[in-house]
């Protein structure tokens, strides 16, 4: 199973921000990430990007526009793919 670093990572590369994991702004993200993931939509540390939510707010976290909200669910959509083969 992923960890939740390695499934950021792979969000960051197919969305281009791999520039995000340098230094306190990536470690400030991945920690909001999994916060928000336990507490708010109560999920485990491998269910961060189980959901639409969460990978919605992980990418308003990295500053993508609210108006880009289709194109979330399709990135969101893409990157689950890959990591758990459509399941």
């Amino acid at each position: 199973m992923a960890t939740i670093e390695e499934r950021l990572r792979v969000l960051e590369k197919e969305i281009g921000m791999l520039e995000v994991r340098r230094g306190p702004l990536w470690e400030g993200l991945q920690q909001r990430a999994e916060v928000q993931a336990k507490t708010v939509y109560g999920m485990g540390e491998l269910g961060v990007l189980n959901s639409g939510k969460a990978v919605a707010w992980v990418l308003m976290s990295l500053g993508i526009s609210e108006v880009a909200r289709n194109k979330k669910l399709d990135i969101y959509n893409r990157v689950r793919q890959k990591i758990w083969g459509g399941v």
